[in-house]
């Protein structure tokens, strides 16, 4: 199969953007010519922290990780399920580069748009943009939102705060299987892998949540939300 491929028919794409119902079906197709789809294995690295800000980068099926690699250890900042863009805020950078990476956390499907077709619609069209800028808006308040986590927040409350987005925000059921290891956990809490490891374990332990292998369970999510708050 295809590692690369074009669209089809982006008008009638169930993976699509929000945005693009801003867009005339002439203002779709012009960006479709210029779209390219790219098939990403699990653990295959999308783009890197540094390089040239050169596509929108658009996540249309699978799970990718959004992260900042620091001397010692990296950081996620996110994970991105289908159906959303990924760090529009570089394309309209005076830095011109990625000032993070991404990586796939499952196998994926990348679109990809060249930055001056991309950028050009969003100045025609204002409705497309509005929905860019919100977009852009909501990446800033998650960053903030980590900021202060990292800032106030204990380690056993960074780790609960991630069960909870993981069954809100990206599975929307109180029973996930998480998709990313130990380590890539810890990442995503800023703590050690062993910190995150003992933690889990308490809270399993404390009949908070049920683990079986990669598969979780929030037993008692009322509770879960309480900790966070004085954690």
């Amino acid at each position: 199969m295809a590692r690369f491929s074009r669209p089809k028919d982006c008008r009638n794409c169930p993976y699509k953007s929000k945005a693009f119902s801003h867009l005339s079906s002439a203002e779709i197709l012009k960006l479709q010519q210029h779209c390219l789809i790219i098939k990403f294995k699990k653990g295959e690295i999308v783009t890197k922290q540094g390089t040239l800000a050169t596509h929108s980068l658009y996540v249309s099926q699978g799970l990718v990780k959004l992260y900042v690699e620091g001397k010692n250890r990296n950081i996620i900042i996110k994970l991105i399920p289908e159906g959303n863009f990924i760090g529009l805020h570089s394309l309209f950078s005076e830095l011109n580069v990625y000032n993070f990476s991404v990586a796939a956390i499952t196998d994926a499907k990348m679109c990809m748009i060249p930055k001056e077709i991309f950028t050009e619609q969003a100045q025609k069209n204002h409705k497309f943009l509005f929905e860019i800028t919100k977009n852009i808006s909501e990446c800033a308040d998650l960053t903030l939102d980590k900021i202060l986590s990292l800032s106030e927040k204990t380690a056993r409350g960074r780790l609960i705060d991630v069960l909870i987005y993981f069954a809100e925000e990206i599975y929307k059921d109180t029973t996930f299987t998480l998709p990313i290891t130990r380590k890539e956990l810890a990442e995503l809490c800023s703590i050690s892998t062993e910190n995150a490891v003992r933690i889990l374990g308490e809270l399993r332990k404390e009949n908070i949540i049920e683990i079986n292998g990669k598969q979780i369970t929030i037993k008692q999510p009322d509770l879960l939300h309480k900790l966070s708050a004085i954690s």
